[in-house]
């Protein structure tokens, strides 16, 4: 089993900058530079993934709660121009997690019990 952060940073955190980059662009006007210092990656991954080459978004991210986050942190970077912190992501992951137990997500629902061990054979 993996750890939330583990699963976090393969699968979560890409699609989260490629969100948040597409809102900076798209949505308020920053260059790809620009939102490339906010969000500490270089332009070309913004380029990556305002062309959805990288960061692939999942449903997850498009729940109500977590897009209300991903739109929070999206206006206080641009307002304070400031870049993103821990602090966002793991406010994002959460609400990510939380929504994804309270709708039985894909990953609660993958997960297998554990079975008891087997006597070891001499």
């Amino acid at each position: 089993m993996r750890a939330h952060c583990e699963t976090f940073a393969r699968e979560v955190l890409p699609a989260i900058r490629a969100l948040i980059a597409q809102k900076l662009v798209k949505e308020m006007g920053l260059k790809q530079s620009e939102a490339a210092k906010l969000l500490g990656v270089t332009q070309a991954t913004i380029s990556h993934y305002i062309n959805l080459r990288r960061g692939k978004v999942t449903k997850l991210l498009q729940a109500k709660e977590v897009a209300s986050s991903l739109d929070e942190v999206a206006a206080r970077i641009v307002k304070e121009r400031a870049s993103i912190t821990p602090d966002d992501l793991c406010q994002i992951c959460r609400k990510a997690r939380m929504h994804l137990a309270a709708s039985g997500g894909a990953r609660a629902s993958r997960r297998q019990p554990k079975s008891p061990q087997q006597p070891s054979r001499p």
